[in-house]
């Protein structure tokens, strides 16, 4: 899960968040602007979230969704203070129920990694992506 959040994060070349516990908020920098950006990734047992504010804050939160992704990653979202008409790229197991309901638009995320990877590391020839 962390691996999926970092290449939201790095594919806006910014910093990353670690998960602790079965639910985190972890702020990286303060801030008290509205996201205007923001990447969820849905998996099959948990939820991570990175919201991108003008100011230049970075805010991420983690959590276990026990069997209601949509209305944790609502939650997270309004937690972060994403403003309803920001951007918010969906992707993982649960992207299409979320973006049916009018959330975010689906990303996909092998495009993800290549621009992370290709971004991070141009060098690189190959790409091993071990999914959890």
């Amino acid at each position: 899960m962390y691996e999926r959040l970092e290449r939201f994060v790095e594919t806006v070349e910014t910093v990353g968040a670690t998960k602790a516990g079965s639910s985190k908020t972890i702020t990286i920098e303060s801030a008290t602007a509205s996201a205007l950006v923001a990447g969820v990734d849905i998996g099959a047992t948990s939820v991570a979230v990175v919201a991108f504010a003008q100011d230049g804050s970075v805010r991420t939160a983690w959590h276990r969704h026990n069997g209601h992704p949509v209305q944790v990653v609502r939650d997270a979202l309004a937690e972060l203070s994403v403003d309803p008409s920001a951007r918010i790229g969906v992707m993982g197991a649960g992207a299409g129920r979320l973006v049916s309901q009018g959330v975010g638009s689906s990303v996909d995320e092998v495009r993800a990694i290549i621009t992370m990877v290709r971004r991070r590391f141009p060098e690189a020839r190959n790409i091993l992506d071990i999914g959890g």
